[in-house]
């Protein structure tokens, strides 16, 4: 029988494709999520090792040029608003956030790109944390970064829970 051909009511090739695509949309995201847990432990470690008044100096002088040019900028005013109510214990407290949140995500990373089966609940369900947490954040403190960061947990959560369903359905033929 032709793979391509329908039997029993399944389009095995659709299927393939289907596979195809998860598969490839599951390293995409582990790939981007990867680069996002460097710059979260690149991130963290660097708020932990700067002197809080330089962490206000850079905000100001990032925000400066372009509120020079344009004082009604929504984003720069966002940024200037958000350096006048970040104080030293948000700076550390963000630093331990990005450390562990890094952290944990190259560990998930690592086993999930192994495609260690019993990864993949526990990987999902802190995913979910995930989106919990930035969700009651973002509910806090709105902010199109970490709108988008939520977004991109969502979708991995999703994959993830593809990619478990296709390697397990793959070992138990």
């Amino acid at each position: 029988m032709k793979q391509n051909k329908k039997s029993n009511g399944v389009n095995y090739k659709m299927l393939n494709q289907r596979d195809s695509i998860v598969n490839t949309s599951f390293y995409i995201g582990l790939i981007i999520k990867g680069f996002d847990a460097l710059a979260e432990l690149v991130g963290g470690c660097l708020l932990l090792s700067v002197n809080h008044d330089w962490v206000l100096q850079v905000i100001r002088l990032i925000a400066a040029p372009e509120l020079g040019e344009d004082p009604t900028d929504i984003i720069m005013n966002y940024i200037i608003k958000f350096g006048d109510t970040f104080s030293l214990t948000s700076q550390h407290a963000v630093a331990v956030y990005l450390l562990i949140h890094g952290v944990m995500k190259i560990i998930i990373i690592g086993l999930l790109w192994t495609k260690q089966l019993r990864a993949y609940i526990p990987a999902a369900f802190a995913f979910v944390v995930f989106i919990v947490y930035e969700t009651y954040s973002w509910i806090q403190t709105p902010s199109i970064i970490l709108a988008l960061f939520i977004s991109i947990d969502i979708v991995m959560t999703f994959i993830i829970i593809l990619e478990y369903r296709r390697i397990k359905e793959e070992r138990q033929n």
